[in-house]
């Protein structure tokens, strides 16, 4: 994912975009796919994403 590789470099405005992505990617894992392994590990994966995001956003305020 092109985000995680910019993170550090992203303005509180695209962090809160990303923060909407990477929670719509999450909520379509869980609700359009049976959760299995691989399903599990995407949700792992994003949801560390999801938390530098927000650490980050946090620490810009």
């Amino acid at each position: 994912m092109k985000l995680h590789a910019t993170i550090d470099g992203l303005p509180p405005q695209e962090l809160k975009q990303g923060l909407q992505m990477v929670q719509q990617q999450m909520e379509n894992l869980v609700t359009k796919h049976e959760l299995n392994a691989p399903v599990h590990n995407d949700l792992v994966l994003l949801k560390h994403l999801y938390v530098q995001c927000r650490h980050k956003l946090n620490s810009c305020s």
